[in-house]
C-alpha cells in the first residue's frame, strides 16, 4: 500500500476518449473534443498518482464528507461565488505584486496581482507562518500534477491496437 506524503495536489487529468459512455465529455475548445475527466491525487515528492477517480457528473447532495485529511487544496474556482469577498476579487487596478489576505479559523484566502489587470486568488487550508508562501506552495505542488500529465500522455487509449 502506498502512503502519500504530507502534501498532495488533486489535479485534473483529461484523457481523449472516442467511445460512447455516459460520462464522456464534449469539450469543443480542446484538441481532443471528446474525453473523460479524472481526478488525480498526486504526491508532491514522487509525482505518484494514487486512487484516481473518473468524474461521472455531479453527485447527489448528501452529508459533507468527514476526515478528508490534513489539507484540502482547490485548483480552480469561479470568481462569482457569493462566499468570496468582493474586496479581494477586484484587485486588478492595484499595483503589481500587491497581495491582500483574509483569514478564518481553518482557511486563508489570498488575492495577488502578478501583473496589471491580472488577479490570482488562492484558497488554502494549510497553516500559514509566512503569508506569501501560499503562492510558492501552490505553484510547487501544482507543478507535480502537470508532471503527471506529461508522464501519462504517452499511454493514450486512442493508440491503435493489432
Amino acid at each position: 500500500v502506498y502512503n502519500a506524503g504530507p502534501q498532495v495536489t488533486v489535479d485534473e487529468r483529461i484523457v481523449p476518449f472516442r467511445e460512447h459512455c455516459p460520462f464522456r465529455q464534449f469539450m469543443p475548445n480542446t484538441p481532443a473534443r471528446y474525453s473523460t475527466n479524472f481526478g488525480a491525487p498526486c504526491d508532491e515528492k514522487s509525482i505518484y498518482a494514487w486512487n484516481m477517480q473518473v468524474y461521472t457528473g455531479s453527485r447527489a447532495r448528501g452529508a459533507p464528507e468527514k476526515n478528508q485529511g490534513l489539507h484540502v487544496v482547490l485548483d480552480t474556482m469561479k470568481g462569482n461565488m457569493p462566499e468570496l469577498p468582493n474586496e479581494l476579487l477586484k484587485l486588478q487596478s492595484i499595483a503589481v505584486n500587491y497581495s491582500k489576505l483574509a483569514f478564518s479559523e481553518s482557511t486563508t484566502f489570498m488575492s495577488y496581482c502578478p501583473k496589471t489587470n491580472k488577479n490570482v486568488c488562492v484558497l488554502s487550508t494549510t497553516r500559514q507562518d509566512k503569508k506569501p508562501k501560499i503562492i510558492l506552495d501552490y505553484n510547487f505542488t501544482k507543478g507535480r500534477g502537470d508532471s503527471l500529465d506529461k508522464v501519462t500522455e504517452m499511454y493514450s487509449p486512442l493508440a491503435s491496437g493489432d
